[in-house]
């Protein structure tokens, strides 16, 4: 996803809670940035939250 889009999704959603169940790859300027975004909510997630919770869903 691109990160302009998630910037647009962040101020839709308004801050509310989020289980970020549709979790991307980050990309700027077309360019992968390591990072993640959840695809509801727009919040940018590092590989370390990505992987806390990918964890929490398979326990």
């Amino acid at each position: 996803m691109q990160s302009k889009k998630a910037v647009a999704l962040r101020a839709a959603w308004g801050g509310k809670p989020c289980d970020h169940p549709a979790i991307s790859k980050e990309y700027d300027l077309g360019k992968q940035t390591g990072d993640y975004i959840c695809g509801q909510c727009g919040k940018s997630i590092s590989p370390r939250e990505r992987k806390e919770i990918k964890d929490r869903a398979h326990s």
